[in-house]
């Protein structure tokens, strides 16, 4: 009788457990991902290696902390893909952005490449994973865009 007690505990606390980590996978679905859902987030970058940004599901933490998915669209997926050293059957890639405009920093993580059926690819090895880390601001980096638009043009 002591190790039921234990035990049913166990029993009951599992699932809400196993819930935690099915939240993070459900939305990266084909239904989010769709284009047509995402809102473009300022001009296109020019030449070979640009891309066109995207963003959804944008949440204000405070009135300089935002959160969002960040869609990554490459003008020219071969030379976006060996820059960055992804896969290279990868047609865009999405992040999760944090931004907080007064400390200037972009924190993007969760990132995650597909290709043009919506398969998810493994990009470990990409620069774009490297720099998954809190930082200042870069000119011409994706964070400087992600920044400039969140922080500048729509306060």
């Amino acid at each position: 009788m002591r190790n039921l007690l234990p035990l049913l505990l166990i029993l009951f606390a599992a699932p809400a457990f196993a819930q935690d980590t099915t939240a993070d996978l459900a939305p990266m679905s084909a239904e989010f991902l769709d284009q047509k859902l995402w809102t473009a987030l300022g001009k296109p970058t020019e030449g070979t290696r640009g891309f066109a940004l995207y963003t959804r599901n944008m949440q204000p933490k405070s009135d300089t902390n935002f959160e969002f998915w960040v869609k990554i669209m490459p003008t020219n997926a071969a030379a976006f893909n060996r820059r960055y050293s992804l896969p290279r059957d990868s047609a865009f890639v999405i992040q999760r952005a944090i931004v907080d405009c007064g400390k200037r920093t972009v924190y993007l993580d969760r990132t995650a490449a597909y290709d043009t059926a919506y398969n998810s690819l493994d990009p470990r090895s990409s620069d774009l994973i490297k720099s998954e880390a809190r930082s200042r601001v870069r000119p011409g980096s994706v964070s400087a865009i992600v920044f400039d638009y969140i922080c500048l043009k729509l306060q």
